[in-house]
């Protein structure tokens, strides 16, 4: 079975979704390498910005990996135990194919989280906590509001100098509450086992809770004021709730035919079965 069969998509199906996907993301790129921030204005005695610099807790790589294999990892297994001990009848190509559609949509949606976090991002230009460390202004005088200033710390490079000035909103907040939304949202669709009652809500309770504590490091970390982190959780929300209902649950909530052997043992012609995923939303 060809994969655009097996996903229920035509070629053109595909190539409208890719060309979405590339609309998408293209601006993410192209703010990230043509735009540079000019210098943010600010009050040389601001207690919120004189936080020292501290590494990361969680150093981006690893939230990234986590972020995006975490979601793989319990699609994949939810829908090989749906397949292996619920109901066999959909047929193997059915839970590779639902796999395949649920986690490409997952990825899309990554990419739509980061595009609404860089527009704030790249033209609100809040000043992160450990600015004034971070870049160590050489502005001359104390007095009222600084905008002319140039960063002297040498230890710093251009890249770390630019990022202190991308505050708002948190990123890490952002695409961790995502990736956690998300997967609690698939699993409560999909993942049907009754060996325990606590199971499926401990899974999900602990990725919301570590998403949260991810977020918060931002703080610790001196890397995000609070409420940046409280507006980019907010879009993790908002993004998963949507690529979920209006595109993961229709995807889901199509159905999938099984075609039986053309005749039954009487010789009689019989009716394709149309077999609709469970549980719908």
């Amino acid at each position: 079975m060809r994969l655009t069969e097996s996903l229920g998509l035509t070629p053109l199906n595909l190539l409208i979704d890719a060309l979405i996907w590339i609309i998408v993301a293209t601006p993410i790129g192209l703010m990230y390498y043509f735009i540079r921030p000019t210098n943010k204005g600010f009050f040389c005695d601001d207690k919120s910005l004189s936080y020292p610099y501290r590494e990361d807790t969680i150093p981006p790589i690893y939230m990234y990996l986590t972020t995006c294999l975490t979601p793989l990892v319990l699609i994949t297994a939810t829908e090989w135990i749906n397949w292996q001990f619920l109901d066999k009848t959909i047929g193997n190509g059915t839970q590779y194919s639902t796999t395949i559609r649920a986690y490409t949509i997952f990825l899309f949606g990554i990419t739509l989280n980061q595009f609404f976090v860089d527009i704030p991002k790249y033209f609100v230009r809040e000043l992160r906590p450990n600015f004034l460390d971070v870049c160590r202004p050489n502005f001359t005088s104390c007095d009222g509001y600084v905008t002319d200033y140039e960063c002297t710390n040498k230890a710093m490079s251009e890249n770390d100098i630019i990022d202190t000035m991308r505050s708002f909103p948190s990123g890490h907040a952002a695409i961790c509450m995502f990736s956690a939304l998300y997967t609690v949202l698939y699993l409560e669709l999909r993942f049907d086992i009754k060996i325990s009652r606590f199971l499926k809500p401990s899974m999900q309770m602990a990725l919301l809770i570590v998403s949260a504590w991810a977020g918060m490091t931002r703080v610790s970390d001196h890397k995000h004021h609070l409420q940046d982190v409280i507006v980019g959780g907010a879009i993790g929300v908002m993004v998963a709730s949507a690529v979920f209902y209006k595109i993961t649950c229709p995807s889901l909530r199509q159905q999938q035919v099984k075609t039986p052997p053309p005749f039954n043992n009487i010789g009689e012609p019989q009716t394709p079965t149309p077999l609709i995923l469970k549980p719908r939303c």
